[in-house]
């Protein structure tokens, strides 16, 4: 198969095997690039077959592009460790016909997994990213945080399908581990706020977590997801509030 599976890591012995071996059926070429575990990572990385590279860590789009070049194949399967893919997106990817596609990329579904329960509703409903690509057409751009996957030559109209499945998110091992990776993005997040207006700000502080927690738990019936769907939508409107409140400090 053409295909090379390419992840990012980092001290992920609790998600590394459940993403790695989602993919064994795919008969692909599986690169691990790990920037300085302290904890089982590569080693449980290897035993299942994958390659392991000790590389920097420049930041994720960077860090993604590096793994990516490092491949030996152009087809790249983007993986973050704490993913996996179900039965029937593998199946899909196994069936693709590389050498013929029209396509330059692909759309994945994605199905955000917390506290043992697929969240169906809120923001993260129908959530699809671009994580299957030609690394001779794409690229990832350089965002500090939600990097974002953009075309080598912006001139170029070229075509992204959709493939049947999806993705599995274990993004949090519970809701203190959520709490902190969200503070973490919500202080890489501001950067993309520099030199935004101090008044806009200062409203967008107060006024944009209520409208997301609206939006999240009423208008998109994150309800429906119980307990669950309602943590989700606190965090997620505290993660702006934070995210405001750190830009501002910058001043």
């Amino acid at each position: 198969m053409n295909l090379s599976v390419v992840i990012i890591s980092k001290n992920e012995a609790h998600n590394i095997e459940r993403c790695i071996r989602s993919c064994l059926a795919l008969k692909a070429e599986i690169i691990v690039w790990d920037s300085a575990s302290t904890d089982a990572t590569p080693r449980l990385a290897r035993i299942l077959g994958a390659k392991v590279i000790d590389g920097d860590w420049q930041g994720y789009g960077a860090t993604k592009n590096n793994a990516a070049m490092a491949a030996s194949n152009d087809w790249i399967l983007s993986l973050d460790a704490d993913e996996a893919l179900d039965n029937e997106l593998a199946l899909t990817i196994q069936q693709l016909k590389y050498e013929s596609t029209p396509m330059v990329g692909f759309w994945l579904a994605r199905v955000f997994i917390f506290q043992g329960k697929k969240l169906r509703f809120g923001a993260l409903r129908n959530e699809k990213r671009l994580r299957l690509y030609n690394r001779n057409y794409m690229k990832w751009n350089l965002n500090d945080v939600h990097e974002t996957l953009v075309n080598i030559d912006p001139n170029l109209d070229l075509k992204i399908g959709s493939l049947k499945g999806h993705i599995l998110h274990y993004s949090y091992t519970d809701h203190a581990d959520m709490k902190q990776r969200l503070d973490k993005y919500a202080r890489l997040g501001r950067q993309q706020l520099a030199g935004h207006n101090i008044t806009k700000l200062r409203l967008k502080k107060y006024l944009s977590p209520v409208f997301s927690f609206a939006k999240n738990y009423i208008m998109l019936l994150g309800f429906l997801d119980g307990k669950a769907g309602y943590l989700f939508a606190c965090e997620h409107a505290r993660y702006i509030f934070k995210k405001y409140t750190y830009a501002l400090e910058r001043g």
